[in-house]
């Protein structure tokens, strides 16, 4: 493991990207799924509003996904030592 004092912040970026990018890209796929094939189990008003409410729960979806990202701590600090 890399000791955390001598990651760069490239190295940060790739990991935060790393872990980002399939959630990403993943709920971009499941919401062209849903746009674009027909469903036919919706109710009759959801399918007047398919669109504005998929695009809806993406950008939800995102949202916790980078603030879960960016808010999470993924990299242990070292216990302060008091000195007296």
């Amino acid at each position: 493991m890399i000791d955390h004092q001598q990651i760069s912040l490239g190295q940060i970026m790739g990991l935060i990207l790393r872990h980002v990018m399939p959630r990403f890209f993943m709920a971009v796929i499941i919401a062209l799924l849903f746009m674009f094939f027909p469903m036919p189990w919706w109710p009759l008003w959801a399918t007047y509003c398919q669109a504005p409410l998929i695009i809806f729960g993406l950008i939800v979806y995102l949202g916790k996904l980078l603030l879960d990202t960016f808010f999470y701590p993924r990299y242990p600090t070292k216990p302060r030592v008091k000195r007296d």
